[in-house]
């Protein structure tokens, strides 16, 4: 590993377990807002590329599924993971 990349990594290391991001992320999804709960968890998981980061990505994605299904609508909380994984493989 090059020592610029090293550096990089070290730098947003703390970035995924950061517990105000988390906070923030999940403040967004009970508001009622998922896709910027999506983008924020994204973007943690591109600086951080950890574990922890991906499971708070996984969690945002999940969280309009929760919501539909909470609301009674089963059929459109079905249809969401095939809806992103067709996304996902579009996907360059």
């Amino acid at each position: 590993m090059s020592q610029r990349r090293k550096h990089r990594h070290a730098a947003f290391a703390g970035v995924a377990s950061d517990p105000a991001r988390t906070a923030r992320i999940r403040s967004l999804l009970v508001a009622g807002k998922p896709r910027d709960g999506v983008d924020l968890a994204k973007a943690g998981f591109k600086q951080t590329r950890s574990a922890d980061a991906e499971a708070l990505v996984v969690e945002a994605y999940e969280a309009p599924v929760w919501t539909l299904m909470g609301r009674g609508t089963h059929r459109e909380a079905q249809a969401l993971p095939a809806v992103a994984a067709q996304r996902k493989e579009d996907r360059p």
